[in-house]
């Protein structure tokens, strides 16, 4: 998908607010302003509800305050010589670089600085409604050196979107996730009818996080007559895990009870994992055991292709290990509908979407 193929497609379906809310990329954010002619004025009534209560005690949900400072920059730029713009805008730009920017190190987000603890919450209407309680919402922090809590990468995105148009891969089943990040893909499979999801990844950062975004969307999953005990997040590091996997009892007991959820799994869900070489070999060496456990078990697995190398050893650990594995018509992910606008560095079409069988394993 190219970029102005991206801005497009965002701008007919998404309002301001909307891409906003989603931390969406600027370029469309600013593209979709242009559009509908914002007036100062009403940049001003769409922004000004963003900066109340900014204190780090009572952080809202609400995007970054460094991105939300970044349209206000840029729509001051391309209104530069507006009376209006100045007398309205500008005053509100002091007013917001005063704020705190929700991090434990009290930065303010006038700082030429990224604050690493600044907290953002990135919000997603994932079925059309007027209710706010028909969004997914999730806590991000945008500068953290941890890449899973930092935002919802591209491959995440597009396997939430195939979820949404292809339910029936999850539903009334088992689902675990490898490598859940901030639970995006995860919550969508819970909300399209899993049975149970169990959301799985290893540093104390995502952990924590993935304890709060199952809170936060809890009025969610009871309108979806879902209840919180059925979604669940715990301690997995695969690349540990694949050295004693064989022998359960010599696992280090943090795993256990995700261990315990893939023993009953359907469905495992991955997204954006293969990045580093390092972890592929670990990756597929647990999907692997996970199937061979059953026959009736398969994963689904998302990746951005990056690099040529890293994709091809993929492929060859899953031959390797005598794993099946076949690839959605790339037809069918560009036509899925775009729900999450998250495609910053790459398009969908370089996203790959696998399904793994143990027809061999």
């Amino acid at each position: 998908m190219s970029s102005i193929n991206a801005r497009i497609l965002y701008n007919d379906k998404f309002s301001i607010h909307e891409l906003i809310m989603a931390m969406a990329p600027l370029p469309l954010v600013m593209d979709r302003i242009r559009r509908d002619n914002l007036t100062p004025t009403e940049m001003a009534n769409l922004l000004t509800p963003l900066f109340d209560d900014m204190d780090v005690n009572k952080f809202g949900i609400r995007p970054s305050p460094r991105y939300i400072k970044s349209i206000l920059l840029q729509f001051l730029k391309i209104n530069d010589n507006e009376k209006e713009c100045n007398d309205e805008l500008a005053s509100l730009l002091s007013e917001v670089m005063c704020h705190n920017t929700g991090g434990k190190s009290g930065g303010r987000f006038g700082s030429s600085i990224a604050d690493p603890e600044e907290i953002a919450h990135v919000s997603y209407k994932w079925e059309k409604s007027d209710d706010i309680k028909k969004s997914l919402t999730f806590k991000i922090f945008p500068y953290h050196n941890d890449v899973g809590v930092r935002k919802i990468w591209e491959a995440g995105a597009c396997l939430a979107e195939f979820l949404i148009e292809y339910p029936s891969h999850v539903a009334g089943k088992n689902v675990v996730e490898l490598g859940a990040g901030i639970g995006l893909t995860g919550m969508i499979a819970y909300v399209k009818g899993a049975n149970s999801v169990h959301l799985s990844d290893y540093t104390d950062a995502c952990l924590h996080n993935l304890h709060y975004n199952i809170k936060i969307n809890s009025s969610l999953f009871s309108d979806y007559k879902r209840t919180q005990a059925s979604i669940t997040s715990d301690y997995l590091d695969w690349c540990e895990c694949s050295k004693n996997i064989s022998d359960c009892s010599s696992v280090d007991l943090k795993s256990q009870t995700s261990l315990d959820a893939l023993a009953n799994a359907d469905v495992v869900l991955a997204a954006d994992v293969v990045y580093d070489r390092k972890v592929i070999p670990g990756l597929v060496k647990v999907v692997k055991y996970i199937m061979s456990t059953s026959k009736k078990v398969y994963a689904i697995i998302a990746t951005t292709f990056r690099n040529e190398v890293t994709f091809e050893l993929f492929e060859k650990e899953l031959k390797k290990h005598n794993c099946t594995f076949s690839y959605i018509d790339p037809q069918i992910i560009s036509s899925l509908p775009v729900v999450f606008p998250c495609y910053f560095t790459q398009g969908r079409d370089e996203v790959r979407i696998s399904l793994v069988t143990n027809d061999k394993c």
